[in-house]
C-alpha cells in the first residue's frame, strides 16, 4: 500500500514519536510510506525506506504546500493520506477533495482542538483517536461517530525484560517529558518544596530531568540560585535524548503521563500517574484499567499538593519490592497491548477500509 503520513512538528512529544515509530513499523511491514514533516531531531530516528522531506507548514505558504501535496499524491499514486495535528489535518482534508483520496486523521489529545472545524469533521474518512477517555465522546459529535476508530499508540517492545534491582537503596527518580511552561512549572514545585524533604532522609538518590523545550532554561535558573545548593547536585538535566529506553533501565520510578507512562511500563519500570492538574497514584494492577483508560492521567485526582507528593515518595521507597514487582506484572499486560506490530496490523485495517469507502463513494 502507498500511504502518505503528514504532520506538522516532528521534534519531540507523543505525537512525533508515535508517527516516527508508525512510518518505521509501515515499511516493515512491506508497505511505501512518504512522510511530510517539519524538521527535527525525530528524522533521525526513520527508517532509510521512509521517503521523508522536510516542510515548513504555515497558514502563509498553505496553498502552495497544498498543490505539492496533491501534485506527490497524483505522482505517486498516493492510496490514503494519514495526518497527525490540527493544520496538517485541515490540509490532508484539503488535499483529499483535491485528489479523491481517502483521509485518515488521528487525534492524539483533544477533538475540539484538533477538529474544531465542521468542514474537516464532515470531510475526513476515518478519525483514530488514541484513549477510550476520547473515544466516548463519540456521541456528542454525531459527525464522527461512524468514523471512529480506537487504536492506542504503539511501541517498539524491547526484546528483553529491563528489570533492574535496588540493592543499594539509591533511588533514581526520572520526570521524562517535552519541557513546556507547564511541565517546567511542576517541576520546580517537585524539586523546591517536595525533593529537599526526600534527599534529606536519602541522601544518595538522585531525580533526572529528561526532556528539551522552553521550560528548561527556569528549571535550570532555580536550580541554580544559592539558596538550593545543599541539594541541587542531586537533580540532574539529562535534557533532550534519542534513545530514552536508557533511562528507563536505570529508573525506579519514573514519573508521567500519556506515552511516558505506558513507555516505562512496556520497560518494566514503577510509573507515577503525575500532571501539572492531577496527582494520580503509582500504577498497579488494581488502578491500571481505570488510569490506561485516559491515557494514564488520573482524571479524577486533585492538582498537585506537596505534602501528598512527598507522602507517596516515601511510601514508594518503603514498598519498592511491592511496586517492581507490579510493575513486572504490568509489563506484561502492557507489551502486550501496545505492540507496534498488531497497532499496525489495526492502522492498516483502517485505512483499507477507507479506500473501500471512496471507491464506493465514487
Amino acid at each position: 500500500m502507498k500511504i502518505l503520513l503528514l504532520i506538522k512538528h516532528f521534534d519531540f512529544g507523543g505525537a512525533e514519536n508515535h508517527v516516527c515509530d508508525l512510518a518505521n513499523e509501515l515499511v516493515r511491514s512491506g508497505h511505501k510510506i512518504w512522510l511530510l514533516s517539519g524538521k527535527g531531531r525525530q528524522n533521525n530516528r526513520l527508517q532509510p525506506g521512509v521517503v521523508n522531506d522536510s516542510v515548513t507548514f504555515s497558514e502563509l505558504n498553505m496553498l502552495p504546500i497544498l498543490f505539492e501535496i496533491a501534485k506527490l499524491i497524483r505522482q505517486e499514486q498516493i492510496e490514503v493520506i494519514h495526518a497527525h495535528q490540527r493544520f496538517t489535518i485541515f490540509l490532508a482534508t484539503l488535499a483529499g477533495l483535491l485528489t479523491k483520496t481517502p483521509v485518515i486523521a488521528t487525534v492524539h489529545g483533544s477533538i475540539y482542538h484538533d477538529l474544531r472545524s465542521g468542514f474537516v469533521r464532515k470531510k475526513i474518512t476515518g478519525l483514530i483517536v488514541c484513549n477510550e477517555n476520547v473515544y466516548n465522546i463519540r456521541e456528542q459529535i454525531p459527525v464522527l461517530s461512524r468514523k471512529l476508530h480506537l487504536i492506542p499508540n504503539g511501541f517498539v517492545i524491547p526484546p528483553s525484560e529491563c528489570l533492574k534491582t535496588n540493592e543499594d537503596h539509591h533511588f533514581n527518580f526520572y520526570y521524562i517529558s517535552r519541557l513546556d511552561n507547564r511541565h517546567a512549572c511542576l517541576i520546580i514545585n517537585i524539586i523546591t518544596k517536595v525533593w529537599p524533604q526526600l534527599i534529606e532522609k536519602h541522601p544518595s538518590s538522585t531525580f533526572h530531568i529528561v526532556g528539551d523545550g522552553q521550560g528548561l532554561r527556569k528549571i535550570k535558573k532555580v536550580l541554580a540560585l544559592p539558596c538550593h545548593n545543599k541539594w541541587s547536585h542531586s537533580v540532574v538535566c539529562d535534557e533532550y535524548s534519542d534513545n530514552v529506553a536508557l533511562h528507563y533501565q536505570k529508573a525506579d520510578l519514573v514519573m508521567g503521563v500519556g506515552r511516558v507512562a505506558c513507555e516505562s511500563l512496556i520497560y518494566g519500570v514503577p510509573t507515577l500517574s503525575i500532571k501539572h492538574n492531577h496527582l494520580g497514584p503509582i500504577i498497579t494492577r488494581d488502578n491500571f484499567e481505570e488510569i490506561c483508560f485516559s491515557n494514564f492521567v488520573a482524571i479524577k485526582a486533585p492538582p498537585i499538593q506537596p505534602e501528598r507528593l512527598l507522602n507517596i515518595l516515601e511510601d514508594f521507597i518503603f514498598r519498592f519490592v511491592y511496586y517492581k514487582k507490579e510493575a513486572g506484572h504490568l509489563q506484561k499486560i502492557a507489551t502486550q497491548r501496545f505492540n507496534i506490530q498488531d497497532i499496525v496490523l489495526k492502522t492498516v485495517e483502517v485505512y483499507r477500509n477507507a479506500i473501500i469507502e471512496k471507491t464506493v463513494e465514487e
